[in-house]
């Protein structure tokens, strides 16, 4: 298979990167080229590829894929969730949603030495740990709820634990002597459809109590599923997180999920 680099987007994969059977399957197909180093082929196969490696990778070491790139996370996103995304979405049995943590990097982010990156790492540990964990256990609480009537007690059992979280990993940025922050981080997970909808329609005052810590919600898009217990939706990676630096604010929030809603329909176009 040959590629003119004029006329084609395309890139490179190292040998080492492909296990030993799928590299022959690759050359018995002539599936790609290859100078003995490198694979050479099209930029999306390739890229689809380092993303699922970087899945299992992630999966087989516990550890949390972050990107700033939307077509990485929607490729991402797409594959955490096999393909089970519906085309129309009045046929769906569960909604796709976004928690986003807003305002938590920084502001003075640019001005931060690696060094001292680093020593934060190391001195607030637990603080760093304790507000990821209760980030994702407000989000498996949510994913757990079968039905809308409950949803207003099992938040509310949450909101302080998690309130708690938020203002102590603040304290501790302290050390970067920052004078505010800025960042959207943005995490999907399923939900019953009426569960959905309640966050979607959630009532003023518990709104207001989201936004105290910097929360949000927000539809992204449909889930189709065969089975009533959501626990079976297969999730491979529970820890994908979309982050962006720009200015974000509550109010622009369905401008996010238009813009993401339209990428990963888009994809599964392509």
């Amino acid at each position: 298979m040959d590629f003119n680099p004029a006329e084609e987007s395309y890139t490179r994969l190292h040998k080492d990167k492909v296990y030993s059977i799928l590299r022959e399957k690759i050359l018995d197909e002539v599936v790609l080229d290859f100078d003995g180093t490198w694979f050479t082929g099209d930029d999306s196969l390739i890229g689809n590829y380092m993303m699922y490696l970087a899945i299992e990778i992630s999966n087989r070491n516990d550890l949390s894929l972050v990107t700033d790139y939307k077509p990485a996370w929607t490729c991402q996103e797409f594959m955490n969730y096999d393909g089970n995304y519906m085309d129309n979405l009045g046929n769906g049995t569960h909604s796709l949603l976004a928690v986003y943590l807003y305002d938590y990097i920084p502001s003075n982010i640019n001005k931060i030495s690696f060094d001292s990156i680093v020593e934060f790492r190391d001195r607030y540990k637990i603080e760093r740990k304790n507000f990821l964990h209760k980030y994702l256990e407000f989000q498996d609480e949510i994913t757990s709820i079968s039905s809308e009537t409950i949803v207003d007690d099992k938040i509310q059992d949450q909101l302080e634990i998690l309130n708690q979280g938020v203002i102590d990993f603040k304290k501790s940025c302290s050390y970067f002597k920052a004078d505010g922050f800025f960042g959207l981080n943005v995490l999907t997970f399923p939900a019953l459809l009426e569960v959905a909808d309640y966050f979607i329609t959630v009532d003023p005052k518990m709104k207001s109590s989201l936004m105290t810590m910097g929360l949000g919600f927000g539809f992204l898009w449909g889930l189709m599923s065969t089975r009533k217990n959501i626990g079976e939706i297969k999730k491979t990676n529970p820890y994908s997180y979309l982050v962006s630096l720009d200015k974000y604010n509550f109010k622009n929030i369905d401008t996010v999920n238009s813009k993401l809603c339209y990428d990963i329909h888009q994809f599964i176009e392509d």
